[in-house]
């Protein structure tokens, strides 16, 4: 899982500005879902359902932890390992139930503390302080969205379908780092699909996690199917959901485990602006559990570790048209740990 990593619209909107003619692979990628029951269930069964209701108030915290090795390799060889926590309070507000039942939901981050250790030199941030303008842009991934409310829309089963109004973190990001409001119409929009469905969708998503509509019980499992963008491929995810255990006491509590398979197409080559650009195909794992309190028609707690490997070759030419190449590999560990206040 993931922290939250604004820089990505800041360095679109870098890129654009200066050639918004430049191809964009992974924003032509549709992002589809389907759920499938693949299984039948044993012992007590429960009908799983989220409990909306509007003016319904709630909180989580969010811990997520994360270690990347990157190795680049030029004319000599660099090692940089860089580990991440960080901290997340989350207020949520529920403004209203659609027709179809879905959820719309104001979300506010309201308190952010993390660290950044790279080569053994760490940066810490706290939401709570006041930073400079320097500071700022150092910390404008967490600066851009503390409290500041954000809206999405939920569906009965759990997928956050919808993440809206995050105009007010744009113009974060854009003054924080003394950005002209110059960007065409296309830019915005860009800017504001990356924020929303790149950055913070797969945040929420994780308070959220995707029920079976049928009654379940022990050994009961189901599978949600979408597609995503990976770099440069299309990412074909097959999440797997199985029932551990049932208690049926004061409060009912389902306990789910999860796998995530993923599958990549697409072509590992690209040449964009004189360079080619050869990449190997990330392997990635996934897996993790999560609560359902059924009594409260919310997730309780979920925990997820993502392990993933990455290569990227560029081959191009130095100003003296001599054929250089650079390699860069990314390992990347993290974990993730949602709980229900």
């Amino acid at each position: 899982m993931k922290k939250i990593i604004l820089l990505a619209a800041i360095l679109l909107i870098t890129s654009c500005s200066k050639d918004e003619k430049t191809k964009n692979y992974s924003s032509k990628v549709k992002i589809t879902k389907s759920i499938e029951n693949i299984a039948k269930k044993t012992g007590p069964l429960v009908k799983l359902k989220y409990k909306f209701a509007k003016g319904k108030k709630f909180s989580y915290k969010m811990k997520t932890f994360s270690k990347k090795t990157e190795i680049i390799t030029a004319d000599s060889t660099i090692k940089n390992n860089i580990k991440q926590e960080a901290d997340y309070k989350l207020n949520l507000k529920v403004l209203n139930i659609t027709e179809h039942g879905f959820a719309e939901i104001e979300v506010r981050i309201n308190s952010i503390t993390a660290s950044t250790n790279l080569n053994g030199q760490t940066i810490r941030y706290d939401s709570k302080m006041l930073y400079s303008t320097r500071e700022k842009i150092q910390f404008a991934d967490y600066e851009a969205v503390k409290k500041t409310p954000f809206k999405i829309k939920v569906d009965t089963k759990g997928q956050v379908v919808e993440v809206t109004n995050v105009n007010r973190i744009i113009k974060n990001i854009m003054n924080i780092q003394k950005i002209p409001d110059t960007l065409s119409a296309k830019t915005k929009e860009q800017m504001r699909a990356t924020i929303a469905n790149g950055t913070l969708m797969p945040l929420i998503q994780q308070m959220f996690k995707v029920i079976e509509d049928k009654k379940v019980g022990v050994d009961s499992s189901w599978q949600l199917k979408y597609n995503s963008p990976l770099a440069v491929y299309t990412a074909e995810n097959v999440a797997l959901y199985k029932v551990d255990s049932v208690s049926i006491k004061k409060d009912t509590l389902v306990y789910v485990d999860s796998k995530l398979v993923v599958n990549l197409f697409g072509n590992d080559v690209v040449n964009q602006n004189g360079a080619t650009y050869t990449f190997t195909k990330p392997i990635v794992n996934a897996n993790g559990n999560f609560i359902f309190d059924n009594s409260k028609g919310l997730v309780k707690k979920t925990e997820s570790v993502t392990e993933m490997e990455m290569t990227m070759q560029v081959e191009g030419f130095d100003k003296n048209n001599q054929k250089i190449t650079n390699r860069k590999t990314d390992i990347t560990k993290s974990k993730n740990i949602v709980e229900l206040l």
